[in-house]
């Protein structure tokens, strides 16, 4: 067993040495790693064992394929955030920055933006719930408004047979596995998948009313919460190929022995406007085996990660979804790093067409003499005159020569001048540069800029830093 050592007050890590697969226990809790913020719990050394994995969901897959550092972290570390209730933090106001609410009567009590969001999906899906199995629904408050943006595009419950929140599968998961996990799941390659449906439902009926090609007269429903459904719902091309919905489609084919099934995605916005879209696509079970075996291949290559120094980071991911909660910068253990000149649009692609400026009316393009466009092997070129272009002269105006006919100028008298000597041109300007964040106090970083006259150091949040980095890249432009 794992030898556990007291490195600080309230932070207890078990040191991996000579580890056998550790279960978890109620002397290491739910967590193997719970306070991972400290200095003392942050060295590779202390991830090096393995926590097997019972299962994978589509949910993990997508979190592995985005970066299997975090992956590690979540799953094979056990480091999660805390579930959030709506109930708890329904009455919570947000900061100015929007990515944190806090009570406003205890100021100290505060949750990040996307647990927020995560709460609120999570009590949206209960209100679905609630209808198909006939409970009294409240749809007054903000989860209910926004379920209720979308009914139209769902069957009645009393004209559909349903089944609400069902597990995939029939094979038992069996040991220590997490308290939300499902009793069952479904076996695709070799690896058990499990998950639950949000919505099951028989009828032909209804989905010929809300324009879903129901073959079999089954339809799967998912709700998805999302807070731009134009930025970010999946189109139905992209659901047709979408990991989780060809596993629930396969689960649910395979169950009731039907070759192809509807897949009816409802988006619900849950900013400021109460809307709702949906998303349709019918889905074959061949092409469902097909994508759920390749991600088989790939949910085992993350059970090959057994190291943190093994789970290769992905910094493109690290702002993703409202950032990850295991970076540094949020207090976790991960020091993943990126260059702020990467999110800077420096450069902008011109639109197709718009290469050349239009010429005013009667002036052409001018070419060189060339064999091409007629001119002779002996042809010069003889440069226009300065300022562009000379107008084709009147029949009644005289042609003035334009060096002959006109006067010098005369010698300007000299004047007395207040003004200083101008200064020397400065050095021809260096790239900015932006490493990345050298260190953090709460939500300021320190950042190195490398600018012509030698390193700079900056201490502010990213938008100060990129708004510096802007500035200092007009002035190199100048």
């Amino acid at each position: 067993m794992a030898r556990i050592t007291r490195t600080c007050k309230d932070h207890v890590v078990a040191r991996a040495r000579r580890v056998p697969p550790i279960a978890r226990t109620k002397s290491l809790g739910d967590n193997v790693l719970r306070h991972v913020s400290c200095r003392c719990a942050t060295r590779a050394s202390r991830w090096a064992y393995r926590v097997p994995r019972l299962y994978h969901s589509a949910s993990s897959l997508a979190l592995g394929d985005r970066c299997k550092r975090a992956w590690f972290y979540q799953y094979v570390a056990g480091i999660r955030e805390p579930r959030v209730l709506w109930r708890d933090i329904a009455h919570y106001v947000a900061d100015r920055d929007g990515k944190t609410w806090r009570d406003p009567n205890d100021a100290t009590k505060f949750v990040p933006s996307r647990a927020r969001s995560t709460a609120l999906g999570t009590e949206m899906h209960k209100r679905h719930e609630a209808r198909y199995l006939g409970a009294p629904v409240d749809w007054h408050d903000v989860p209910g408004a926004i379920a209720l943006s979308g009914l139209h595009f769902l069957p009645q419950p009393d004209r559909a047979r349903v089944k609400v929140e069902a597990p995939i599968g029939t094979a038992a998961i069996v040991g220590a596995a997490e308290s939300h996990a499902p009793p069952v799941g479904f076996r695709v390659a070799g690896i058990l998948w499990a998950g639950y449906r949000d919505l099951v439902a028989y009828a032909p009926e209804e989905w010929t009313r809300l324009g879903v090609q129901a073959a079999h007269g089954w339809a799967l429903v998912d709700y998805k919460s999302s807070a731009d459904i134009a930025r970010y719902a999946l189109t139905p091309e992209e659901l047709r190929t979408d990991f989780a919905a060809n596993l629930y489609a396969l689960a649910t084919m395979a169950e009731h022995e039907i070759d192809t099934i509807a897949a009816r995605w409802v988006y619900f916005e849950t900013k400021r406007r109460r809307y709702a879209e949906p998303r349709d696509a019918a889905i074959s079970k061949l092409d469902a085996f097909e994508t759920v075996a390749a991600g088989s291949e790939r949910a085992r290559a993350l059970d090959a990660i057994t190291t943190e120094a093994s789970a290769v980071q992905n910094t493109n991911a690290c702002e993703e979804y409202g950032g990850c909660p295991h970076h540094h910068s949020r207090g976790g253990p991960c020091d993943a790093r990126r260059s702020l000149l990467s999110l800077l649009p420096l450069r902008v692609p011109k639109k197709e067409g718009s290469n050349t400026m239009a010429l005013p009316a009667g002036i052409t393009q001018f070419k060189p003499p060339s064999p091409a466009n007629g001119a002779g092997p002996g042809a010069t070129f003889t440069p226009p005159p300065q300022g562009g272009f000379a107008p084709p002269p009147h029949e009644h105006m005289p042609v003035a020569d334009p060096v002959a006919d006109v006067a010098p100028p005369p010698p300007a008298e000299p004047t007395k001048s207040r003004k200083k000597p101008a200064a020397a041109a400065p050095p021809p300007a260096a790239p900015v540069t932006i490493a990345a964040p050298l260190a953090s106090t709460g939500e300021l970083y320190d950042f190195e800029i490398d600018g012509n006259y030698g390193p700079l150091t900056l201490r502010g949040d990213a938008r100060d830093v990129i708004m510096a980095a802007k500035m200092l890249r007009a002035g190199s432009a100048q």
